[in-house]
């Protein structure tokens, strides 16, 4: 239910799979959800931002970026 409302493809939430697990199957949601997820994450940034200039934080503005496939314990699978 929660993949499915929040469009979150079942590889990446660990559900089967019909075709099995793959490393390019999961690159590739990977990289849909990404894509997917940008318009919010800049919004996020933009009003994050507008925030942090108007106030007195310290820190001038944030920069999120799209998780990535690697890990400290892997290679990098992007």
């Amino acid at each position: 239910v929660i993949t499915g409302a929040y469009l979150i493809p079942p590889i990446l939430s660990g559900a089967d799979v019909n075709t099995g697990f793959s490393t390019e199957s999961l690159k590739d949601a990977y990289n849909v959800f990404n894509a997917v997820t940008e318009p919010g994450r800049e919004r996020i940034q933009k009003e994050v931002n507008k925030i942090l200039k108007a106030g007195d934080f310290g820190i001038d503005s944030i920069e999120l970026t799209p998780l990535s496939l690697t890990s400290r314990y892997s290679k990098d699978c992007s």
